[in-house]
């Protein structure tokens, strides 16, 4: 069974993944994003969707193979990490509905295979970013 943030925590600190669990959406999970998901090689699918995390996204997340993060729905502040831009294996980037604020990384245009990215409902300021032109990838972008 699993306990949500807790889990996630105890098998950072195990140094050991087996299997995914798909509870962690929708739980009312509470505190913060852990920074050590690069302990997590094969993990590949992060979804928070719909929960009460707060604080930033973690700059020690760049470091990871994910294909999908989605933080839907929380209480996220901050700006995005320039380092979220290492991921290039990230298919699917899902931002909306928190409280992030700042100008969008130019990094974010080496997302290169980068498919669904979503960033409504948020508090960001300036001008997209030119590189986001470089997203060959991109089918859908959500930016209202």
């Amino acid at each position: 069974s699993c306990s949500g943030i807790l889990l996630l925590q105890s098998v950072l600190n195990s140094e050991i993944f087996v299997g995914r669990c798909r509870i962690l959406k929708s739980q009312s999970l509470p505190g913060t994003l852990p920074s050590q998901l690069f302990k997590l090689p094969y993990l590949k699918e992060l979804d928070l969707t719909r929960n009460y995390l707060s604080g930033e996204i973690p700059r020690e997340w760049g470091s990871t193979k994910l294909l999908k993060i989605s933080l839907f729905g929380n209480r996220l502040t901050g700006s995005i990490p320039e380092e979220i831009g290492n991921i290039t294996t990230l298919r699917e980037l899902v931002l909306e509905n928190n409280h992030l604020s700042g100008r969008l990384p130019s990094a974010l245009g080496n997302l290169s295979n980068l498919e669904r990215f979503f960033l409504s409902s948020n508090n960001f300021t300036g001008k997209l970013p030119k590189s986001l032109g470089m997203l060959k990838s991109l089918i859908v972008l959500g930016i209202r």
